[in-house]
């Protein structure tokens, strides 16, 4: 089987797995499912990148071989010392200051506008 075609097969069989996943979180009450959200999201996100990610005949059969590749992949991520705090800090420094930018221009704008206007309304 060439690898495209096994990337498929593995593909298939993680799908298969996080719709099971997604049967089993929407049978939960609504707040248990808030709880599991993020869960959810990471798991999306694994699943979508398998198709950009590269990996060799050998890793490709090593992870078919799992019961549960997708939850396999997503513990070895929780697992991992992630500090969000600094990505989102930086996230909300960029947009306030993006933010700041844009209603400078605009308050700017409307000076001016002001401005015109008031010139237009002195004219004879």
């Amino acid at each position: 089987m060439e690898q495209a075609e096994m990337m498929q097969v593995l593909f298939a069989k993680m799908s298969a797995e996080q719709g099971g996943y997604r049967k089993w979180l929407v049978s939960l009450p609504p707040e248990e499912i808030l709880e599991h959200a993020y869960e959810y999201t990471v798991r999306e996100a694994a699943l979508s990148l398998m198709g950009k990610v590269e990996l060799s005949k050998g890793q490709i059969t090593a992870l078919f071989a799992t019961k549960t590749p997708l939850t396999g992949i997503c513990d070895e991520f929780f697992s991992r010392d992630i500090d969000y705090e600094i990505e989102l800090t930086d996230c909300i420094e960029v947009f306030a200051n993006d933010a700041a930018h844009q209603y400078e221009r605009v308050k700017k704008a409307a000076a001016q506008l002001e401005f015109w206007n008031g010139a237009i309304n002195g004219l004879p």
